[in-house]
């Protein structure tokens, strides 16, 4: 019969275990969006990856993912003319908050425009001539 103290001295527990939080470190790293071994670890984003990582935060209902970013850059390049830049879209969605908020306070939360439209116009603002 097998005892707290015979358990306590069996080997094969604390292994099993321990190969248990191996695998479930390496599985929390690999969803959690960790760093492989072909990335560019330790190198700095170029301004179009932290422009298209501030899109996906920022655009929320427009941009949901790196793909929605690209298609928004690559709409405003060839079909208007313009290249987005980060500090102006920053300061336009700062801008447009802040006019949001004058005029409305507090009664209604700032969301970004529902239709295409109104959208473009941020996109517009938000970028330069090519």
């Amino acid at each position: 019969m097998w005892t707290s103290a015979t358990l306590a001295l069996n080997p094969v527990a604390p292994a099993v275990r321990a190969a248990h939080n191996k695998r479930s470190r390496r599985h929390r790293a690999r969803y959690a969006g960790a760093v492989k071994a072909g990335d560019d670890a330790g190198e700095a984003l170029s301004e179009e990856q932290a422009l298209i990582q501030w899109m996906c935060a920022n655009y929320a209902p427009w941009v949901k993912d790196k793909e929605g970013a690209v298609k928004c850059i690559n709409f405003m390049k060839e079909k208007e003319g313009r290249m987005i830049k980060l500090e102006k879209a920053a300061e336009v969605l700062e801008s447009v908050k802040a006019d949001h908020k004058k005029q409305y306070q507090d009664r209604i939360p700032f969301e970004l425009p529902k239709l295409w439209p109104g959208f473009q116009l941020i996109l517009y603002r938000s970028s330069d001539p090519l």
